[in-house]
């Protein structure tokens, strides 16, 4: 086998599979279409989502409300446990306080008593107006001694009661500030749920509205065409007494306000704004069926209103339906 053989061989192999592969992708957009199509959500089944999406909500809305209360009462709790805990400092400051002026007035009686001895006591004799003021004075000197010290004494067990709230109150303080922060959080995050989910309801109550005045413009059109059955066929005519196919059609459109669609079934073919086989299961009331040559309306349940032909009247139809392509218009 000659070189130039082979290469024309290649070149044929090489044409064929790209001629395979170009096949293969057309027909994968056109399952992906008509998949699309197929599936489409009616008004019903989008409002349905959006009921759903609703009562999601409406349940987060409830969730986030008793969030918001724990955030309250955790905010409460823990201003309450810090004033505890200020308390108990406080507390505690004004024990060491007491005990320290108790300490030092102790300090400074058992000081003069040492370094002024008899000094001190004849200073008191002297300074005295008689034996019982002498007595009164004494007794006032040991009783502030007395005093002193079982002032420390309380106020040491003060500062050790002080000292326990104020470290039971410091954890009450911090277990609060927990419970806070977690609240907070959680708040936050049913905050973005919600948003999160409010926007998803609106977004799905809002694509349901436009169905479902899309819908009534489609069961205006099939409204339109079912009030002319029984009316004749006759070539050319655009009603409202009689009809052709493509009158039919045209005069339906008009009627419904979806404005000129075209005169002829050519014309409607190409200004149509979606075509997809009929098989494809996306065909909706109020579509236009197309056959080359013909036209009708579709009324659902596999049947279409028509103007099939000279000698015959608008009516139902299902001849041939398999084979139609669907027509839309915005």
């Amino acid at each position: 086998m000659t070189r130039s053989v082979r290469n024309e061989k290649v070149r044929k192999s090489v044409k064929y599979l790209s001629v395979v592969f170009a096949v293969l992708v057309v027909a994968i957009l056109f399952s992906i279409v008509f998949t699309e199509q197929a599936h489409a959500a009616t008004a019903a089944e989008k409002q349905a989502e959006a009921d759903a999406a609703g009562a999601r909500l409406s349940e987060s809305e409830q969730a986030k409300a008793k969030t918001e209360e724990s955030l309250n009462a955790a905010v409460a709790g823990h201003d309450e446990a810090a004033a505890a805990l200020n308390d108990a400092k406080q507390r505690e400051s004004l024990a060491a306080t007491n005990i320290k002026t108790s300490q030092e007035l102790l300090d400074w009686y058992l000081a003069r008593k040492k370094t002024d001895g008899e000094f001190a006591f004849l200073e008191t004799v002297l300074g005295t107006s008689g034996f019982k003021t002498f007595n009164t004075d004494l007794k006032i000197n040991e009783m502030t001694v007395e005093e002193s010290a079982k002032a420390i004494e309380e106020n040491k067990n003060a500062l050790f009661k002080a000292g326990l709230a104020r470290v039971a109150n410091t954890l009450k303080e911090r277990f609060a500030h927990d419970r806070e922060e977690q609240a907070e959080a959680a708040k936050v995050k049913d905050d973005e749920l919600v948003a999160q989910q409010k926007a998803e309801f609106e977004s799905l109550k809002s694509e349901a509205d436009e169905l479902a005045k899309k819908e009534a413009k489609e069961k205006a059109v099939i409204n339109a065409a079912i009030s002319k059955l029984g009316v004749p066929y006759i070539w050319g005519a655009t009603g409202p007494d009689s009809f052709d196919c493509s009158g039919l059609t045209s005069w339906s459109y008009l009627q419904a306000g979806r404005g000129w669609i075209g005169r002829t079934d050519a014309d409607q073919y190409a200004n149509a704004s979606e075509r997809f086989a009929y098989t494809s299961g996306g065909a909706q009331v109020g579509d236009i069926l197309w056959w080359p040559g013909h036209v009708g309306i579709y009324a659902g349940d596999g049947q279409y209103i028509n103007a099939p032909s000279s000698g015959d009247v608008v009516k139902y139809s299902n001849w041939r339906i398999e084979s139609a392509t669907v027509l839309r218009f915005p």
